[in-house]
């Protein structure tokens, strides 16, 4: 499959090697190559004009292109996609994400666009880049190769002397703080480098999601890969202090094949590299796969990296800071068609409220949604719409703004935008088993299976009670539990819908809710909606729910309605006694008495009742020695 290759930075030290790679191996592809100076007196352009001048019947464009400078970018996917509509230029195939900048040499820079400049070139430029063009790819799709490294992996790099990490305030990853005196320009530098490179593989995982499940753009793959650490590298000689510059002339390079023996496996040569990043992106190693990879082989990128959460947050945030809107992106179909319900062939309805929704969407991320919608369904036929009144309609616009944006809003509750009381905010769904999850029958008149039809509801069709409302309860008053039980109620929905990503979403917005609000006067209610609704194996809000209670005992102890819970709800009490320790057990507490006897503190050893406070005698002198159970 033959097509357009973008390639940033062309005119690097791993770039030329791989151009002449591609050239060499993939004569049928178009190369759309990038560099930040394009003029003739640029010596590494030159080189890449010297590079592409072997092969003369190439296809090669060289365009000038400063990811500093997000204008610019936006300019120059205008006119690829221009290209491209023209037939100028053949459809993309690949985008390789190349580029880079560090400075471990002097202070803190940013760009015109106001952000740390390192930040902006590694990360923010090309996701603008990335996806301003996904609508561009040809409909065998193709491959984004994103560029990470070790340092995102703390402790890993050895020029690393802070770590790196991705703030809780994400604003701080383009508008850092000025550096703290004295100024370390060089371990400050290469942890803004680091953090970068992080935040690239962290917005990969979230690229993927998206990608899988929006239906146009799901044959397009994005992987991440560390190159090593080339030996022969520019990067060691730019923007770095002058010890560095030496090494890397007269140790690094020279001692290279030492070097990979002994310490580095993954030192190597740009060449070596470059050949790897081509045959990626073309698809010849590893076609159709997504992920981490270090040289050619499939890895595991950081633990930090794998916080789907934060992954999340990143993507929103990238989306702002690289000014990408519905309008200038082939994925604003995942985001914006559902506000809009343009093109819409699919209603849902809830106790008078309705959404127009996009069915490939809905099918695609819900294998129930998408056995509801086969076979015999009326397509865009919006007079039957999906009924889901046995939800309360804030839980319905939650569960629809996940399908189209892996994410919900917790902190939003009807009463503050709808002017209605959350009296009736109560999600009625459970797993009593797993058929619930599995049968989709009696859906549609035209359906042809042996499902029953609900002849009451001739005015539309609805997913049959019996099927994904098997087992349902009466749920508790949501009102009372609102943002912790409102992400318990997303984890349910996020199980009747076969939704396991929505389940792991949920359970940690709860967690991190818990934290702030394990002792609201509704604790008890929380707990009580989730040991009724969830199966005993079902353990994820159960696991996280405990620790937070075990580390606030002490004051639980005094809830009246917690208490009364663990009396009344076996499931519960069982999990307390194995995190907490049975209370009739004894423990074993030591104790000085302050008092000298033989001109040194008397020591004892007592048994008291676990999870008791008390005094015990010295059995010396019978000064009274008071302890606390921790």
């Amino acid at each position: 499959m033959a097509g357009t290759i973008v390639f940033t930075a062309a005119n690097s030290s791993l770039a030329i090697p791989a151009v002449e790679h591609l050239l060499k191996n993939y004569p049928n592809y178009t190369a759309v190559l990038t560099v930040r100076n394009a003029a003739d007196t640029d010596v590494n352009t030159q080189r890449l004009r010297a590079t592409i001048a072997k092969y003369p019947g190439a296809n090669t464009f060289i365009h000038e292109l400063d990811l500093a400078d997000l204008s610019a970018v936006h300019a120059f996917a205008d006119r690829i996609a221009d290209q491209i509509l023209q037939g100028s230029l053949p459809p993309l195939t690949s985008l390789i994400c190349n580029a880079y900048h560090w400075n471990l040499s002097s202070a803190l820079e940013t760009t015109g666009d106001g952000y740390e400049k390192s930040f902006q070139v590694i990360h923010v430029a090309h996701a603008a880049l990335v996806l301003r063009l996904l609508g561009n790819f040809g409909p065998g799709g193709g491959r984004v190769v994103l560029f990470s490294s070790d340092a995102h992996w703390p402790g890993k790099n050895g020029l690393e002397k802070y770590p790196p990490v991705i703030p809780n305030d994400l604003e701080l990853l383009v508008k850092p703080h000025a550096d703290a005196p004295p100024p370390d320009n060089f371990g400050r530098g290469f942890q803004r480098y680091a953090s970068s490179k992080l935040a690239v593989v962290m917005w990969m995982y979230a690229l993927n999601r998206y990608l899988e499940n929006d239906p146009r753009l799901s044959n397009i793959t994005a992987v991440a890969i560390n190159p090593g650490n080339l030996s022969d590298s520019r990067a060691l000689r730019t923007n770095t202090p002058t010890m560095l510059v030496f090494m890397s002339r007269f140790v690094i390079q020279p001692l290279r094949p030492l070097l990979r023996l002994l310490m580095d496996p993954t030192m190597r040569t740009s060449a070596e590299a470059g050949a790897d990043v081509v045959d990626l992106a073309t698809g010849a190693a590893h076609p159709n796969e997504r992920g981490y990879f270090t040289l050619l082989e499939r890895d595991s990128s950081a633990p930090d990296s794998m916080n789907e959460g934060m992954q999340r947050r990143l993507w929103t945030e990238t989306l702002r800071w690289a000014r990408i809107t519905k309008e200038n992106t082939a994925m604003a179909g995942a985001f914006a068609l559902q506000l809009t319900g343009d093109y819409h062939d699919l209603k849902i309805t809830c106790q008078g409220s309705e959404w127009k929704v996009h069915r490939a969407v809905l099918c695609a991320r819900s294998k129930v949604f998408k056995k509801a919608c086969q076979p015999g369904f009326k397509e865009a036929d919006l007079s039957n719409p999906i009924k889901l009144d046995d939800l309360h309609p804030i839980m319905v616009e939650k569960l629809i703004h996940y399908l189209y944006n892996s994410d919900y809003d917790d902190t939003v509750f009807p009463q503050e935008n709808e002017g209605e009381d959350n009296d009736d905010l109560a999600l009625k769904a459970t797993q009593e088993g797993e058929e619930g999850k599995e049968t989709t029958e009696g859906m549609n008149e035209e359906t042809g299976q042996d499902g029953k039809v609900n002849e009451e509801e001739e005015s539309g069709w609805r997913i049959d009670e019996e099927d994904l409302n098997e087992g349902a309860k009466e749920e508790p008053d949501w009102q009372k539990s609102q943002l912790l039980a409102l992400n318990v109620g997303m984890y349910v929905i996020g199980d009747r819908f076969d939704l396991s990503q929505l389940r792991d979403l949920a359970k940690e917005k709860f967690s991190a809710a818990l934290i702030e609000r394990w002792n609201q006067e509704d604790l008890a209610e929380v707990i009580r909606t989730i040991y009724d609704n969830t199966m005993p194996s079902d353990r994820p809000l159960r696991d996280c729910l405990v620790p937070t209670l075990q580390q606030n005992r002490k004051a639980l102890r005094e809830n009246e309605d917690f208490m009364n819970l663990v009396k009344t709800h076996g499931d519960f009490a069982v999990d307390l006694v194995d995190a907490w320790g049975n209370p009739g057990d004894l423990e074993k507490i030591q104790l000085s008495c302050r008092k000298r006897h033989n001109g040194r503190p008397y020591a004892s050893q007592f048994f008291a009742t676990y999870g008791h406070d008390g005094v015990v005698a010295c059995p010396s002198c019978d000064v009274g020695l008071s302890y606390t159970h921790m």
